[in-house]
């Protein structure tokens, strides 16, 4: 059995040239949280190499907080379940890279079994994903590895398939600059979810949010606030935030909600 662990290939990942590039190039932090733009073009790929980068980047600390996250919410998940994660705002496929390690823990066969599907803004950052995807044999299959370019808020671009377990990580969607959400787009998310769940034929789904503590959870507070308790054939449960203690300086807390089919 190939344990994944995430936090090795990271450190793989700051040894490619384009990363240590960047690194060398920008002589101090330019990745303003929640609102720089990666882009599309070749001038922009160079920023979202700066990202994965030790010291200027903050990968590590994303990772981090997702292992933290998902360890805790993701405990009782089916060992042989059919899971699917939708990482909005995947960046590098950083929470692709917890989930993977904390799949593989628990046997060969989970390549066989998840789908990941990872959507982004930003077309430097799905390029840099499907690279680690690719360059690292034990992470995802190819046939079960997906990524979409999103400006808004799309569930359209994910495959029709059954699932038994689907997992939303949507943190960085979220935060204060990323896009600019109003109200209407994030009342309409719930249902919209809900009816993507459905469809996928899922027995449980899990919403998971991690953030940095403060302005950032405003917008979670919203989503969680007006998440229905019980919405057709799925009763969901809206955990409280606590603090995800990942081992860095900077304060976070994570959350959850779980929705379980009747």
């Amino acid at each position: 059995m190939i344990k994944v662990e995430a936090l090795k290939i990271w450190e793989k990942i700051c040894d490619w040239k384009e990363v240590c590039q960047a690194n060398e190039h920008f002589s101090k932090e330019l990745l303003e949280r929640g609102s720089v733009d990666f882009g599309d073009s070749e001038e922009r790929l160079e920023l979202a190499y700066l990202y994965c980068s030790k010291g200027k980047g903050y990968m590590d600390m994303h990772l981090k907080q997702n292992l933290v996250a998902f360890r805790k919410y993701l405990q009782d998940i089916p060992a042989s379940a059919n899971i699917l994660l939708v990482d909005y705002g995947c960046g590098p496929m950083t929470s692709g890279l917890a989930l993977a390690e904390i799949l593989s823990e628990h046997g060969s066969d989970w390549r066989e079994r998840t789908h990941y599907h990872g959507i982004d803004v930003s077309r430097n950052m799905l390029t840099i994903a499907e690279r680690i995807n690719k360059e690292f044999d034990e992470l995802f299959h190819d046939g079960r590895f997906s990524l979409a370019h999103a400006k808004e808020i799309n569930l359209e671009s994910i495959r029709k398939e059954k699932f038994d377990v689907a997992i939303l990580s949507f943190s960085y969607v979220l935060a204060p600059k990323t896009f600019k959400l109003d109200a209407k787009i994030i009342e309409a998310f719930p249902g919209q979810w809900h009816d993507a769940v459905i469809g996928w034929g899922c027995k449980e789904t899990h919403i998971i949010y991690q953030n940095p503590s403060g302005d950032h959870q405003k917008h979670w507070s919203k989503l969680r606030e007006i998440w229905p308790g019980k919405q057709g054939q799925i009763r969901y449960e809206k955990g409280c935030s606590e603090d995800c203690e990942w081992g860095g300086p900077r304060p976070s807390v994570m959350a959850g909600i779980v929705g379980t089919r009747e």
